[in-house]
């Protein structure tokens, strides 16, 4: 291995990644909208139950002493409206000290590689908090092909 190593997580093994998921929870507009800090154990349940149903996948990268130091969760469901197997990134996330390395992007790869091969996905969907889109990741997006298709509101009821 040389500094990092790229996988796929097992379902079992989900509570490695909550340091990860929660310090993404912190960076992102979350807390505020959620009026709360993140529920792991929820998060955890449902991302389980998704895994296991064939539903969702995790990738997640490790460093040499097998900490995650980044990871990309998705969804794999119909569309809606075609039918088709749409692949959605729900969590991208890698630590600050590791960003500006190949990681964040060996992620989005190891995403794509896996919709399609693993779940014939025909649909590849990207998201991104509105915290955290930087130019230099619209022009990725739009150099792999993706088009920008909507924009999100939440409102806590």
């Amino acid at each position: 291995m040389t500094d990092h190593e790229t996988l796929f997580l097992e379902e079992d093994s989900v509570i490695l990644l909550k340091d990860l998921v929660e310090q993404f929870a912190a960076e992102s507009t979350l807390p505020e909208i959620f009026d709360s800090r993140m529920d792991f154990d929820g998060f955890s349940s449902v991302l389980k139950d998704l895994m296991t149903r064939d539903l969702a996948d995790v990738i997640v990268t490790i460093d040499e002493q097998m900490m995650p130091i980044g990871v990309l969760i998705f969804t794999a469901t119909p569309n809606l409206f075609t039918g088709d197997i749409e692949a959605r990134e729900l969590v991208w996330y890698v630590k600050p000290e590791y960003r500006g390395t190949r990681i964040a992007f060996d992620l989005f790869k190891a995403f794509e590689i896996s919709a399609v091969d693993d779940f014939n996905a025909r649909l590849l969907i990207m998201t991104h908090l509105e915290v955290s889109m930087p130019e230099k990741l619209k022009k990725v997006y739009e150099r792999r092909g993706y088009q920008l298709l909507e924009t999100n509101y939440m409102k806590r009821v």
